[in-house]
Parts: C-alpha cells; structure tokens; sequence
C-alpha cells in the first residue's frame, strides 16, 4: 500500500472521500476484500470507534452487513463475551460449516403452510387428497387450512414429503 499523501489523511469533502475511494478500489485492484469478489458500488468503510480510521472499499451491501455485526457485537455480545469480534466470527464460520443434526427445528410447520397457501386451490386439494383427506367444497380455505395442519400434527408424513407433493405440479 503506498502512503497517502496529507490531503488524503483527514478527509472533508466527498470530492476528497470520491479520491480517497478511487485510490483504494485501484490499490486493490477493483476486489472487494471481504467477499474476493468484484466490486460493485463501492463503499469507503472506515472503523467506528474514536479513530474514525478508514479501511478499505467494500461493496455498499457489503459494508452495512460489517457495520451490522460490529454494531451488534458492541451491544449485545461485546459486555458480557470475553472473545473478540474476529475470534467470535471465525468460531461462527466454523460452527456454520458443521453438519447439522437429522432434527427438523419446528419452523418447517410455518414454511409448509406457506407454500401451500400460495397453491391454488385445486392444487391444495390434490395434497390433501394424496395423503388421504378428502376434497372439500369449492370456496372452503378453511377447511383445507385445517386439513393441512391435522396432517401436519399427525406426525404422518415428514417435512421433506410434504413440500415435494406441494411442488409435484408446480
């Protein structure tokens, strides 16, 4: 990195943050550090303590997550955890990648029912009526609801058989 001229260390203006944003986007060769990957509208990230130093260019949507974390981190996570940000982000992309348990969190019950509210009504009936529940009368949304959710709480049929009849003639 090459040292910065004084009319780029304390900057005013936005013609001197336009400059100043260029130079780096140059300096690292049009890549956005954190993602490797080229970068699109370019952000001048700086750090938000009471040095105010800059970092580098990230992307702008880029740049918001950052600044998400570390404003959640500070307030939430910062007083009570005695890790750093970084060590706590790499113990998160560790925990991340791990193989996740054969256990299906009981949020799959809102996503069924979401992906069948978006089918048509003939659709929802031809779900039902694959897992033995009969047709019912034409405008009844109602009645399919409630269908749906004692098949769901049957224990009958597994999350996965569920959103593949549901996609079977979509």
């Amino acid at each position: 990195m090459t040292i910065p001229k004084k009319s780029d260390v304390l900057l005013n203006t936005p013609a001197d943050v336009q400059r100043v944003r260029d130079r780096l986007v140059k300096e690292q060769k049009g890549i956005d550090p954190v993602t490797k990957e080229p970068l699109n509208r370019g952000c001048l990230d700086h750090l938000h303590d009471s040095s105010q130093l800059v970092r580098g260019v990230l992307g702008r949507e880029i740049n918001v997550l950052v600044g998400k974390v570390e404003n959640t981190y500070t307030r939430n996570i910062k007083y009570w955890c005695s890790i750093d940000l970084p060590t706590l982000l790499r113990g998160i992309a560790d925990y991340l990648e791990q193989e996740p348990l054969p256990i299906v969190h009981p949020g799959w019950q809102k996503k069924v029912q979401t992906a069948f509210n978006k089918l048509s009504a003939k659709e929802q009936d031809r779900v039902l009526m694959s897992f033995g529940y009969p047709v019912v009368d034409k405008p009844n949304q109602v009645k399919r609801k409630a269908n749906l959710k004692k098949l769901i709480t049957s224990r009958s049929v597994t999350y996965g058989e569920l959103l593949e009849e549901m996609k079977d003639e979509n």
